[in-house]
C-alpha cells in the first residue's frame, strides 16, 4: 500500500522520498531563523546548491529524465535566491541591492522569463524522451516482428 513513496526511486535510495521531506521542512522553516532578508536569501541559495550536489551525485530516481529534471529544477531555486538576495540588500533606510535601482516590472519580468524558460527547457526534454523511447519501441516491435516470422 505504500509503494507510491519509493516506486520511482531506484532501489538503493528507497528512503528518498523522507530526505525529500525533511529537504522541503528544512527550507520552510529554517530559514525564517535567519535575521536578515540577504542573509536568507543566501542561506537558502546555498542549501538550494548543496541540494543540487546530491541530486547530481546520486541521481535517485529511476528515470534519467527525472534526475535531470529535478537537477534543473534544483538549480531554478538556487538563482532564484540568488536574485532574491541581489534585490533584497537593505542598509536600514532602503534597499541598496544590485538590482535595488530596477524598476518592479522588469524585476517581474526577469523573474517570469526565467521561469517560462525553464518550462520550455522541461517541454523540450519531455519530447526528446517521448520520440526516442517511440523510435526505441518500434524498433523492438520490428525486431520481435522478425523473429517471429523466422519462426
Amino acid at each position: 500500500p505504500l509503494k507510491f513513496l519509493y516506486k520511482g526511486y531506484r532501489p538503493q535510495y528507497w528512503y528518498w522520498e523522507v530526505i525529500e521531506s525533511y529537504r522541503r521542512i528544512l527550507f520552510m522553516s529554517a530559514l525564517t531563523v535567519v535575521d536578515t532578508p540577504i542573509r536568507r536569501g543566501f542561506v537558502g541559495a546555498g542549501l538550494a546548491l548543496i541540494g543540487s550536489v546530491v541530486y547530481r551525485e546520486l541521481s535517485p530516481y529511476q528515470q534519467p529524465t527525472t534526475n535531470l529534471m529535478n537537477l534543473v529544477v534544483q538549480y531554478q531555486i538556487t538563482v532564484l535566491f540568488i536574485y532574491a538576495s541581489l534585490l533584497l540588500n537593505h542598509d536600514g533606510e532602503a534597499y541598496t541591492g544590485v538590482l535595488a535601482g530596477v524598476d518592479t516590472e522588469s524585476v517581474g519580468g526577469i523573474i517570469v522569463i526565467f521561469q517560462l524558460s525553464m518550462f520550455i527547457f522541461a517541454f523540450v526534454l519531455g519530447y526528446n524522451f517521448l520520440r526516442k523511447w517511440r523510435l526505441r519501441t518500434e524498433k523492438l516491435r520490428e525486431a520481435m516482428a522478425q523473429q517471429m516470422a523466422e519462426e
